[in-house]
């Protein structure tokens, strides 16, 4: 109910930044640290989407997206996760009606930032995000943004026109103080929800930008490559960053809660050393 998610996603406590949005990760991920099966016929997600769980699962997903102002999502996610065509749309008339009305939120739905290299061409109308008109900002280098145009064969203009996307250039696609400072003060965003995959997501840890991590332990085991031999998505799985346990961040739960017996959701807030 939305009572009870308002309870576990209270965001009351929350301290907000002058200079960047609060950011929190958002997964779901197997026993074993899965978080697609990547199969033939089923390259997206580990859930049985038909189970109560799972639909539970995909309510509190779109209930993170209810609080934030926009949602990070990266150029590769986008090609890995064509099968899913992800669109970030609030579905639930209650979450959005609340989003509206209580939160008072600049959009009905959160703006879509993507983050690439532009090294690989965006086939807009391949992609359904791109055919709605939440508001969409493809965050990349001059290069990389030319890159897009040319491969696309469109202008800037006309991509804002059909697409409701604008190009946010930054120097480095690393440059984090930059673009965070940006979106914070030229978009609003104050809230800030990251739903991309496992690489992106201890990069930003690594620089203490992640305030909280919010993801489903879903109850089964999978094996860490799919049936063909190919390696599957592991959750926060970075091979370039490590820790030794004098300098490891600590993830600090303060919310869990139970659905069946299969799903846990679970809330914590990171600690940094």
């Amino acid at each position: 109910s939305l009572p009870q998610i308002l309870d576990f996603y209270s965001m009351n406590n929350v301290t907000l930044y002058e200079d960047r949005p609060y950011i929190w990760t958002n997964s779901i991920a197997s026993v074993d640290g899965v978080m697609s099966v990547q199969e033939k016929g089923n390259t997206g997600g580990i859930n049985n989407k038909e189970s109560t769980a799972a639909k539970s699962d995909h309510r509190l997903l779109m209930a993170g997206w209810m609080f934030s102002d926009a949602v990070l999502f990266t150029g590769k996610s986008l090609r890995d996760e064509l099968d899913i065509q992800p669109t970030f749309r609030i579905e639930d008339n209650d979450l959005l009606e609340y989003r509206q009305n209580s939160l008072n939120k600049q959009h009905d739905h959160p703006i879509i930032v993507i983050l690439t290299t532009g090294k690989d061409a965006i086939d807009f109308g391949k992609y359904s995000l791109f055919k709605n008109d939440s508001l969409k900002i493809i965050v990349s280098t001059r290069n990389g943004i030319e890159n897009i145009l040319v491969n696309s064969n469109n202008n800037e203009d006309h991509i804002k026109g059909i697409y409701n996307t604008v190009f946010m250039e930054s120097d480095d696609t690393n440059n984090w103080n930059y673009i965070l400072h940006t979106l914070k003060n030229n978009y609003h965003i104050n809230f800030m929800d990251v739903s991309s995959g496992p690489n992106l997501i201890p990069q930003l840890i690594r620089h203490k930008l992640v305030d909280e991590t919010r993801y489903t332990l879903y109850g089964s085991l999978l094996g860490h490559r799919n049936t063909s031999g190919e390696s599957r998505t592991l959750f926060m799985h970075n091979d370039e960053i490590n820790y030794n346990l004098e300098d490891s961040p600590k993830l600090l739960f303060n919310s869990i809660r139970l659905c069946g017996d299969s799903h846990m959701f679970i809330r914590g807030k990171w600690k940094y050393k």
